[in-house]
């Protein structure tokens, strides 16, 4: 979870006050959000017949997908507040900063459904490896080339990147499943 700060301090010193104060905040929204996935997890897993278990997980993609968006939706009107709060004023936040956060809140919403609860009741547990695997191929390179070219919205938008590349692989396996 430290790494993205770590590699903008790399290539982008001058951006890490302002990215990791945005990625701190982001790392405490996506933990509050964890629960909803984690019930949801139960809900499928309690489900009786491969159909009935395929129809809740996607369910709870979508679920995920709604609340994920409110949260995204949510975090990037109250993140620069919360950042002046917590941070006293001391690191300015933009909201076009936050927007990005935004949508990473919302993909990681996503992927944690897709994986943690639709590929893993689908006993697909080796897509989410291979997903994590692409995703930080792709991560790394990305925040790097990101902060160093555009500061702190770079290095989200390398996040974002990072992210859309997990989900895509795992939604390109959910969608064998009928």
């Amino acid at each position: 979870m430290s790494l993205p700060i770590t590699l903008v301090s790399f290539v982008a010193p001058g951006a890490v006050a302002v990215f990791s104060a945005i990625e701190r905040l982001q790392r405490i929204y996506l933990q509050v959000l964890t629960a909803v996935p984690n019930i949801m997890q139960k809900w499928v897993g309690q489900s009786y017949g491969q159909r009935r278990k395929i129809r809740r997980a996607k369910k709870s993609i979508f679920y995920n997908a709604m609340i994920g968006l409110a949260a995204g939706i949510g975090f990037t009107v109250v993140a620069p507040t919360m950042a002046d709060i917590i941070f006293a004023s001391t690191i300015k936040v933009p909201i076009e900063f936050t927007a990005l956060s935004g949508v990473l809140i919302f993909i990681v919403s996503v992927s944690r459904a897709s994986g943690s609860i639709a590929l893993v009741a689908f006993g697909r547990i080796n897509t989410v490896f291979v997903s994590a695997a692409a995703g930080t191929a792709v991560g790394v390179p990305s925040i790097l080339l990101g902060a160093k070219f555009l500061g702190a919205p770079g290095a989200l938008a390398g996040e974002v990147l990072a992210e859309l590349v997990v989900l895509a692989i795992q939604l390109r396996e959910i969608r064998r499943y009928k």
